[in-house]
């Protein structure tokens, strides 16, 4: 293996196989496994649940699990995805022909489980197994696991260590001065599960992200109001008549919230979509990884541990095309640990990670340098010419994520409801619901406003419309 300065090489001597641990068995640890497996790698998975899929894997149950851990799953009863299926998967395993674009959790799910079976990755994971420490030792690594069912708790040395246990499972929840005041319900969108509980109810939803946003439209159908509160722009797309765009929270009161514009409002219930921290209980304070200002260092291209290359933290960038990132990672990963390409010198890494901040800075605040948006396409080349392997997204993928971001931006409510079809490499179909009432007179803007942004790059990039 080629590794970075100061690193010893792997393993003890050059018959011994060098084994890799995977924490988590759910899209980022699959994805593992199935790399490392086809380049001969043995690997173990460990998975504290009885399942493989992660974060997909719906749960009731909210809390802690049977075992006193806390509930990993952040997904609730009537999920659909918010990209489409056919450019969210793995570039080496498509979804089946068919089905509606925007897949729902189980779906998802089951693709997981497929994915499992067809490249035989079962015989990696060790089920109901929490990893309790990472600890370095010497140029391996100390993992530390407990077996949940038994109690019994093992030590096994691995040459690498590859960290895909997720970073949407451990709430972030902003401090509301006043809030022991507040006597409505109130809880994260961790915790949510089902719009019933809200029933006839005022709601302030805390965020109008992804989740919130979701959450904020699903409420509606059966809450009295809605305010949908945040700091951000407007959101441009028509809502429903009960949910109400207001200010972010200033402070909490008995029955309600003073918002930052010295306004209030009164509701019996607040639903915090207000993201997650990244966590990594696990690893050792000796493993260097710490979390500045939401920021994991000290990390190169987003994922590699720049003092210790044998650990790696994969799917840590987001606002992207998550499986295809895996993929991508995963295998740039492999170059390094199979000495099929070579690190830069410390000093050209810390360029590099210097360089990449300021881009980011420059389209987002600092507290959000791993998010990603359009730099998710030149991080994804970057890391196929790095890592020397084959750069197989198809550019269709970033042409289908673009048109979906002004579906969702400006058909909010109704955007699940078009279809895209890839039909190759750099072309797909969009594909508007039979129904035209189910598309206000904003979908016919929406069609113009397409139509002349595909004119411009028609030669370059033909896109067929239906």
């Amino acid at each position: 293996m080629v590794v970075g300065p100061q690193q010893q090489p792997l393993g003890t001597g050059p018959d011994e196989p060098r084994r890799v641990a995977v924490i988590g068995a759910g899209a980022a640890g699959l994805c593992a496994a199935r790399h490392l497996a086809a380049a001969g790698v043995p690997c173990t998975v460990f998975e504290q649940t009885g399942n493989v899929g992660g974060t997909w894997v719906y749960n009731e149950r909210v809390g802690m699990d049977q075992f006193g851990l806390p509930v990993h799953s952040s997904m609730y009863r009537n999920l659909r995805i918010n990209i489409p299926k056919h450019v969210m998967c793995y570039p080496d395993f498509p979804f089946k022909k068919g089905g509606r674009s925007y897949a729902t959790h189980q779906e998802i799910r089951d693709y997981l489980k497929n994915y499992a079976q067809h490249f035989d990755l079962h015989q990696y994971v060790q089920h109901y197994t929490h990893v309790k420490r990472v600890t370095p030792q010497g140029s391996r690594w100390s993992v530390l696991v407990e077996d949940l069912k038994t109690g019994r708790v093992s030590e096994e040395v691995f040459d690498a260590v590859l960290v895909c246990n997720g970073h949407y499972s451990v709430p972030y929840t902003p401090t509301v001065p006043n809030m022991s005041l507040y006597g409505g319900v109130s809880l994260h969108s961790h915790d949510y599960r089902e719009p019933e509980p809200f029933a006839g109810a005022d709601v302030v939803v805390l965020g109008a992200k992804a989740s919130g946003l979701d959450i904020a439209l699903e409420v509606a159908k059966v809450a009295n109001n809605v305010f949908l509160s945040h700091n951000g722009d407007l959101v441009p797309s028509r809502l429903p008549d009960n949910v109400q765009q207001v200010k972010g929270i200033k402070e909490a009161t008995e029955d309600g919230f003073v918002l930052l514009d010295g306004t209030t409002v009164r509701a019996s219930a607040v639903i915090f979509a207000t993201g997650y921290e990244f966590s990594f209980p696990f690893l050792a304070p000796e493993c260097g990884v710490r979390v500045v200002h939401n920021r994991v260092v000290p990390l190169y291209k987003h994922m590699l541990h720049r003092e210790r290359p044998t650990m790696a933290l994969i799917g840590i960038p987001y606002c992207v095309v998550p499986f295809v990132i895996f993929h991508y990672q995963i295998r740039y990963f492999l170059s390094l640990f199979l000495g099929r390409v070579a690190l830069p010198s410390k000093e050209q890494m810390e360029r590099e990670e210097d360089a990449d901040m300021q881009k980011h800075l420059l389209q987002f605040p600092a507290r959000h340098t791993h998010k990603m948006g359009d730099l998710q396409w030149p991080y994804l080349h970057d890391l196929a010419a790095a890592g020397d392997f084959e750069d197989d997204m198809w550019p269709v993928v970033q042409e289908v994520y673009d048109a979906v971001e002004e579906d969702r931006k400006n058909l909010l409510t109704v955007y699940r409801s078009i279809e895209y079809n890839v039909t190759g490499r750099e072309t797909y179909e969009r594909v508007l619901p039979p129904s035209a009432g189910l598309l206000p007179k904003q979908a016919q803007q929406q069609q113009q406003h397409l139509q002349q942004h595909l004119q411009q790059r028609l030669q370059q990039q033909p896109v067929q419309i239906k």
